[in-house]
């Protein structure tokens, strides 16, 4: 079974949208799809759509928001996707 837990590189990402936005992001079971992915949760903990699947998706997402994208340019991380 895969870990839930987020690598490194993906809480570095998680930290900077939480900040610019109050947003989190943590790794889920799919149950229905019995897969895990990328859940964007609001600040109350309430998973907003469906999961991302693939981190590349949910990352490309967040980079839609210009303080998130910018953030992690300054964070030395603007080599993603």
């Amino acid at each position: 079974m895969a870990s839930t837990t987020l690598t490194n590189a993906q809480k570095a990402v998680a930290s900077v949208v939480e900040e610019c936005t109050g947003w989190s992001i943590a790794k889920r079971y799919d149950h229905q799809e019995q897969v895990y992915g990328f859940a964007l949760l609001d600040p109350c903990g309430d998973q907003d759509g469906d999961l991302f699947i693939c981190w590349k998706d949910l990352l490309l997402y967040c980079l839609n928001n210009d303080d998130i994208e910018n953030q992690l340019a300054a964070e030395g991380q603007s080599n993603l996707p």
